[in-house]
């Protein structure tokens, strides 16, 4: 069971489920931002081994000896009358999120600026950190349902461990 560290979903896939994210980054952007989301908050949240199994899958040309919830778990769909988007979707908001925070970011002498045309300028952290954490409060819930959808199929999913996930909390200020 000796895999290469690879990720579940691949630069190519993203950039087909999410063309109007990902159609003007680099591949191996892509590449580092999938790996840094999949390791900071997908592998936690599904647990090691579940984790382990599906890029095993993920990365199988023979998916035959795996159960085919699996397919459904990365894909999204229903059951018991439950609707969920599923674990890629999950993982490209993770990385929208990352591309949000770092894409085009380049430290200068003059400090931290943003690359917007031929020209830098300074950036608005706030904007940037409110886009950040609506894309991330996204993925927690996607990936939350397919906890849900684990939990329902304990007995296909007998990799998954008791997760210690929490979603996100959402804090409103009145004044």
């Amino acid at each position: 069971m000796k895999i290469l560290v690879k990720t579940i979903l691949t630069p190519e896939l993203l950039k087909r489920l999410f063309p109007q994210i990902t159609r003007s980054i680099d591949t191996e952007r892509l590449k580092h931002f999938i790996e840094e989301a999949e390791f900071k908050h997908v592998k936690e949240k599904i647990t090691q081994p579940l984790y382990i199994d599906l890029l095993e899958y993920a990365n199988s040309d023979n998916k035959s000896h795996f159960p085919k919830e699996y397919e459904i778990l990365l894909k999204g769909g229903t059951y018991n009358a439950a609707i969920f988007k599923g674990l890629y979707a999950a993982i490209g908001y993770y990385v929208y999120a990352k591309l949000i925070m770092k894409n085009d970011i380049n430290v200068a002498r003059f400090g931290v600026t943003e690359k917007e045309s031929e020209h830098s300028s300074s950036f608005d952290w706030k904007r940037k950190m409110h886009e950040e954490r609506d894309n991330l409060q996204t993925a927690d819930i996607y990936i939350a349902d397919c906890i849900a959808y684990i939990n329902a199929n304990k007995q296909i999913f007998t990799k998954f461990t008791n997760s210690s996930f929490k979603p996100r909390l959402k804090l409103t200020i009145i004044q």
